[in-house]
């Protein structure tokens, strides 16, 4: 299956995301890397049963042992609802970079 890039700017704010969503975020300098379409990090959403937030996971096999698995942060769920989920609106304001991605696989 191929993965379908959306920019996260144009993700309504409405957009619901669940756990195991990816974004991409690209130039975030990987050493030795020589294409530029090959400078990102994937980072996967995951959901620690905090009814508040999700923690944003560095998730890139090419990240290396000193990066794979960090954590970039958290993001708030959207509250008062019967589901586990982060909105459009609550990534574009923690993730606030041109260059992030939606990976839809």
């Amino acid at each position: 299956m191929k993965e379908i890039l959306i920019p996260l700017s144009i993700i309504p704010d409405e957009q619901e995301f669940y756990r195991g969503a990816i974004f991409r975020i690209y130039k975030v300098d990987i050493p030795n890397v020589k294409k530029e379409d090959e400078d990102f990090y994937d980072y996967m959403l995951i959901d620690l049963n905090d009814s508040k937030k999700m923690l944003l996971a560095n998730v890139s096999s090419k990240a290396g042992k000193g990066k794979a698995g960090l954590s970039l942060g958290y993001v708030e769920k959207l509250i008062d609802v019967n589901r586990s989920v982060v909105t459009g609106k609550e990534m574009k304001r923690y993730l606030n970079e041109p260059l992030v991605y939606w990976v839809e696989e």
